[in-house]
């Protein structure tokens, strides 16, 4: 980044290329970045039983470091910038051939190409020195267990996590700073239109921006660092996990564990990107990183699973109806079993309002204040919306949204949202400013997660060494329909008002569960199958 460029005045920043000759910088085996070789890792751990209590009671604790590893993640095109060529040769009018064969192949610059300034005004990708610090991550746990009964055992754990150097999406290295937002509209105006801010250089664009001229580096779009290792981010992790166990006995299998957690992040996958793809928010400020510090888009606070196996009390060495070998045929032999889990829903992350000019972060929306974001149609469910049966608008519409819209669409008469930097909001404030609404909203979800499948099993013994199984599944059986996050979160996203009665003021993208997005596996408009009943039988010997 301190190579002068000679298509930008030599300023900073210019292509390097490694090796050995003409327009190569002479070091071979290049690292771009530093690698961290000091990844210290240990694990201690404790058990103690106190006589006092009758050896019935247990307490475990623990405490270790582990490391993730360094994982290029992006497809790595521009890295090869200058060693590879792409030569398309095509008909001028869609129908003449491209080429004759007989006059041989056109001419094509064949690489390398060490042209230092061939990516200006592109967007680089860029790997810094210090992005070669792997993912760390420190674990600690407190756990006491306690038999309650024979075969009755109680466990209540603190489990806590800090993990730092994760993969982030903090693209800061030619963004514009913040103090500029103060310039307002004049960020947007050209280069030669004004006069009161020099030209980067001699030759810089006169069409290009002012906002451009005052980034880092001018010759430059912003640099993509997601993929390249950028390692900025960190998280915690608390919880409090209880569980019950019974051991079979008696004809009784049971495990119930519950955990209250909270996860805090402002890295939210090993592709961030990607992740903002998926409605998993994208940062809006990397030069105050505390302010995206907000719950995953993971976080699933309360959790509650009861799984068990209950042999039915009838039949053969049974203590009902076991007096007959007939009679056992019929009644004996029956188990249930289930799995039952519920979980709180999942966390929003709304889509960026309107940008700054050069500015490569996310500008988030802001709340109006005293207005619900949930829409009258969700709320009136009490979480239970179905969008099929809630849909009202023209045929081929995809129904109605689960949140109520941005402040300026189509005269909404319940908006929810604001842009800060809308038109009207620029031109009372005349600076450019940050939204206030969280990276991912906690108090923002959709409805819980619960799930219910029960087995029915029935096991006849036909000799000493074989038997006939018959077993009925009921999955997902009560039928619950639970919705996945719509895939619009963008409250100023553009819709179409033929699709709508006049004057509601709703968009047709924007908060919609794309309920015709259907999977039996679960995914897309869903995270659970509809209800299935399975029949199975089996011959064991």
């Amino acid at each position: 980044m301190t190579t002068p460029n000679p298509g930008a005045g030599n300023l900073p920043g210019a292509l390097v290329f490694a090796g050995v000759g003409a327009g190569r910088n002479g070091n071979v085996n290049t690292r771009w970045a530093n690698i961290w070789m000091k990844d210290f890792g240990p694990r201690v751990g404790f058990a103690w039983a106190p006589a006092v209590f009758s050896n019935k009671m247990v307490f475990r604790g623990g405490y270790g470091i582990v490391y993730g590893n360094l994982q290029y993640a992006d497809f790595g095109g521009f890295n090869r910038t200058g060693f590879q060529a792409n030569p398309a040769f095509n008909s001028v009018n869609g129908f003449d051939p491209a080429l004759q064969i007989d006059a041989g192949l056109p001419s094509y610059p064949a690489p390398p190409n060490l042209d230092p300034t061939q990516l200006n005004f592109a967007g680089p990708q860029y790997t810094a020195p210090s992005y070669g610090r792997p993912p760390m991550s420190q674990n600690w746990s407190l756990e006491v267990q306690r038999e309650l009964a024979p075969d009755l055992i109680a466990d209540v754990a603190y489990v806590g996590q800090h993990s730092q150097n994760l993969r982030s999406n903090y693209d800061a290295v030619n963004t514009l700073n913040p103090k500029y937002f103060s310039m307002g509209t004049s960020l947007l105006t050209p280069i030669s239109a004004q006069t009161a801010v020099a030209p980067p250089y001699a030759g810089f664009p006169g069409g290009a921006i002012v906002a451009q001229a005052l980034v880092p580096f001018p010759q430059y779009y912003g640099f993509n660092t997601d993929g390249q290792l950028e390692n900025l981010g960190q998280s915690t992790y608390n919880a409090l996990e209880a569980q019950l166990t019974r051991r079979f006995h008696n004809g009784l299998n049971l495990m119930a564990s519950y955990t209250w957690s909270k996860t805090l992040t402002d890295a939210d996958s090993a592709l961030p990107y990607f992740a903002t793809l998926h409605q998993g928010g994208a940062p809006q400020n990397v030069f105050a990183r505390l302010g995206d510090k907000a719950i995953s888009n993971q976080d699933l606070p309360q959790n509650f699973v009861i799984s068990y196996i209950y042999e039915l009390p009838f039949g053969r060495n049974k203590k009902f109806l076991n007096g007959s070998k007939v009679l056992d045929k019929v009644v004996g032999g029956w188990s249930v079993s289930g799995i039952q889990r519920y979980e709180s829903g999942q966390p929003i992350a709304f889509g960026c309002a309107t940008g700054v000019p050069a500015y490569a972060d996310c500008i988030r929306v802001d709340y109006i204040p005293g207005a619900s974001q949930f829409s009258p149609a969700w709320k009136s469910k009490n979480g239970n919306f179905v969008p099929i049966t809630a849909a009202t608008y023209a045929a081929g519409d995809p129904g109605i949204p689960i949140f109520n819209p941005l402040d300026t669409a189509f005269g909404a008469v319940t908006p929810a949202f604001d842009d800060p930097n809308s038109p009207q909001n620029l031109a009372s404030r005349g600076t450019y400013a940050f939204g206030t609404s969280p990276r991912v909203d906690g108090s923002l979800r959709m409805g819980a997660y619960l799930s219910e499948d029960f087995n029915l099993l029935k096991r006849t013994k036909i000799t000493e060494t074989s038997d006939v199984l018959l077993q009925v599944n009921f999955l997902n059986a009560f039928n619950r329909h639970v919705w996945n996050r719509p895939g619009d979160l963008g409250p100023g996203d553009s819709f179409s008002p033929s699709n709508q009665p006049a004057g509601n003021g709703l968009g047709n993208t924007f908060g919609v569960v794309n309920w015709s997005d259907f999977s039996t596996t679960g995914g897309g408009g869903y995270l659970l199958f509809p209800r299935r009943i399975q029949l199975q039988l089996k011959y064991e010997f």
